[in-house]
């Protein structure tokens, strides 16, 4: 049976962040360019519509592209993963909850997103991150050193 070694760890993490992390540059920036129409469709969010005035509506319409881009810049990265993690799994939980219960559109990709994004809150980003290479930060298995 094969051990599971730290480098093991480390490229599992890798792999989680960059596949992550890269779908919201994608759809951060694919908000940016389309803006016009993006603004259009997330007014309709049962989210957005709770805000009371009309103008923050505006500004969060405005920023939730730029949330993205840079979260999704964050993780490929592996710069502050706990916390990049964490606000990715809070951002798929919201589009689950609304998506599943106003357009009954399937759920599963959120699902997984959230299950990906929890699993690199407790992972960390290994040892090809940011946040090992800046602070020597990132979780590691037993007590190995690298």
């Amino acid at each position: 049976m094969h051990q599971f070694t730290q480098k093991d760890f480390d490229l599992s993490s890798l792999v989680l962040r960059v596949a992550l992390g890269a779908y919201f540059i994608i759809a951060g920036l694919a908000q940016i360019v389309n803006y016009a129409g993006f603004a259009g469709n997330i007014s309709g969010y049962a989210i957005v519509s709770y805000i009371p005035y009309a103008g923050v509506q505006g500004v969060v319409s405005a920023l939730f592209p730029w949330i993205e881009l840079t979260l999704g810049l964050l993780l490929v990265l592996g710069l502050a993963t706990t916390i990049s993690a964490l606000l990715a799994a809070l951002i798929s939980f919201m589009f689950t909850v609304v998506n599943g219960f106003i357009e009954g559109a399937s759920i599963a990709r959120d699902v997984l997103f959230i299950a990906v994004s929890l699993a690199l809150m407790l992972m960390g980003g290994g040892g090809y991150s940011l946040d090992h290479r800046v602070r020597g930060k990132g979780k590691r298995i037993g007590n190995q050193k690298k």
